[in-house]
């Protein structure tokens, strides 16, 4: 399940960085034990019809043709978030984030992320544990 002090630990860089894909791709419906249970929304399973995007990329590996997918999936990502859920992060964890000499790709990549889980769950009508 989803909590609070998951998404605050992926927020903080605290978790691995395949977990926070894992999370995202499964609340998106993306199953890896069997493709044909998968109930991807069709914007996405139209967009990535072979596998789950990474919504993350390598840490630290930002070389434009390696990182350009990521870049776009997780653009997309934040572009899926209605304009009223962009600051859920803020609103509903309290999260201030960080300053801007302490941005890094990463950080702002799992802040989407968390953002994105929290329109989610809104939308969904799922109670944040």
């Amino acid at each position: 399940p989803v909590s609070r002090e998951l998404l605050l630990a992926i927020a903080r860089g605290e978790t691995p960085d395949p977990l926070v894909n894992l999370v995202v791709q499964a609340l998106m419906g993306w199953r890896w034990w069997n493709d044909r249970d998968a109930a991807v929304a069709p914007v996405w399973i139209n967009i990535y019809p072979d596998a789950a995007p990474d919504f993350i990329g390598v840490w630290g590996q930002y070389e434009p043709e390696l990182d350009r997918p990521v870049k776009v999936a997780v653009q997309r990502l934040g572009r899926s978030i209605a304009m009223e859920n962009k600051q859920q992060l803020k609103e509903w964890l309290g999260f201030r984030g960080w300053k801007l000499n302490e941005l890094t790709p990463n950080r702002t990549r799992r802040a989407v992320v968390v953002n994105w889980v929290l329109h989610y769950l809104k939308s969904h009508g799922i109670e944040l544990l």
